[in-house]
C-alpha cells in the first residue's frame, strides 16, 4: 500500500464524511467541484488508486455509490456497512419486492422513472438519448448517474453483460413483473460451499446446497455442469469481485489466459486441497493465479487444478 497523494488524500476524507450523511449518489463531476480539481480524469484516477489499495470500493447497492474500507493512515474501518445475508442465505429469484412509491424520489429522479416505467409497460425501453431527450440532459453521464440511483432505491434493475457496460434498453421495473408475453425463466444450480478471492481456503467438501438463479445468469451453459461458490476475501475487488458475492461458475479443466478461473490448490503443509478465485494468466511460458489487488501476489499455477470458470455473479443486497 503506498502513501496517499495531497489529492488522493483529500478526496478519501471528502468520501469519508459524505457516505455518513448523504443518501444519495456522491458524482465524480460533485468530488470534482466540492475539491476545485479542474481535471475530472485526475479524479477518476485517483478513485482507481484508492479502491485499487483498499481504501473504498465502488457499490451501487449503498445510497452513496461508495464504501470506505481505510482511513488516510491505512487503518481498517469498522465494517458495520458490510453486511450481509447468512452465507448459507440466498435471495429466491422467482421473489418480488413490493412495488414502489414514485412520489418519494426527488423531483429529476421521479420524472426519469416514470417516463422509464411507462415505456416499459408499453414493451419499448427507452435508450440513453431517449431519455437525455425527454429530460432536455445535454450529458449521458447525468442520466447513467440518475439510472444508477433508481437502482440504489430499489426502483429498476439493470441488467449487466460480463465485461460490457450497462445497456439501457435492458432496464426492469422492480415490483411489476416481466411484462406481458415475457418467459421469466428460472433455474436451480448447487452452491458448493465457498472459495477465497485472498489466501486459498479449504474447500467445504460434502456441504451442497440449491438456489434458484435467472436463466440469462448461465446462458446456453449446461444447468448441470453449473455451480455457485460464496467468495470470501479481496483479492479480486480490481474485477468488481467483492467480499460475499456469489459467482456462477461453469465446470471445466482448461483455461484460456485472462479467463477467470476456480482453481484448487494442495496445501504443502496439510497436504488439504484449498480452493481460489484468480485469474489465469500465461506469462514466459508459466501459468500464475493473478489476483487483481495489488496487495496479494500471484500463486504459481503449474501444481494447480482448474475446477471451472466463472461466467456470472449474484450480490446479495446490503
Amino acid at each position: 500500500m503506498s502513501e496517499l497523494r495531497d489529492r488522493e488524500r483529500r478526496i478519501l476524507v471528502f468520501l469519508s464524511s459524505a457516505v455518513e450523511e448523504r443518501d444519495d449518489l456522491i458524482s465524480v463531476h460533485e468530488i470534482q467541484r466540492t475539491l476545485g480539481i479542474l481535471d475530472r480524469d485526475t479524479v477518476e484516477a485517483a478513485l482507481k488508486k484508492l479502491e485499487r489499495e483498499g481504501y473504498l470500493r465502488s457499490d451501487p447497492h449503498v445510497p452513496s455509490g461508495f464504501v470506505i474500507l481505510r482511513g488516510p493512515d491505512g487503518s481498517l474501518l469498522p465494517r458495520r456497512d458490510l453486511l450481509r445475508l447468512p452465507r448459507n442465505s440466498f435471495v429466491d429469484a422467482s421473489l418480488e419486492p413490493s412495488r414502489p412509491d414514485p412520489s418519494e424520489l426527488p423531483p429529476r429522479q421521479r420524472e426519469a422513472y416514470e417516463f422509464i416505467r411507462d415505456c416499459v409497460l408499453a414493451l419499448n425501453p427507452p435508450s440513453i438519448s431517449e431519455i437525455a431527450n425527454k429530460l432536455k440532459l445535454a450529458s449521458t453521464n447525468r442520466v447513467w448517474e440518475l439510472l444508477e440511483a433508481l437502482e440504489r432505491r430499489g426502483f429498476i434493475r439493470l441488467n449487466r453483460e460480463p465485461g460490457k457496460r450497462r445497456r439501457a434498453r435492458s432496464i426492469e421495473l422492480v415490483g411489476y413483473g416481466p411484462p406481458a408475453g415475457a418467459v421469466m425463466s428460472t433455474i436451480y444450480v448447487r452452491v458448493l460451499g465457498r472459495t477465497a478471492a485472498g489466501s486459498p481456503v479449504l474447500a467445504e467438501a460434502g456441504h451442497v446446497e440449491w438456489m434458484q438463479v435467472p436463466q440469462e445468469l448461465i446462458g446456453r451453459n449446461d444447468p448441470d455442469q453449473v455451480f455457485a461458490l460464496d467468495v470470501d476475501g479481496d483479492s479480486m475487488v480490481g474485477d468488481s469481485v467483492l467480499d460475499g458475492d456469489r459467482v456462477i461458475v461453469r465446470s471445466q479443466k482448461e483455461a484460456a489466459d485472462g479467463d477467470m478461473v476456480v482453481a484448487e490448490i494442495t496445501n504443502p503443509i496439510t497436504g488439504n486441497a484449498e480452493t481460489t478465485v484468480k485469474r489465469y494468466r500465461v506469462k514466459g511460458g508459466r501459468t500464475w493465479l493473478a489476483p487483481s489487488n495489488p496487495n496479494y501476489e500471484p500463486i504459481d499455477a503449474q501444481d494447480a487444478t482448474i475446477v471451472g470458470k466463472v461466467i456470472s455473479l449474484m450480490r446479495y443486497p446490503l
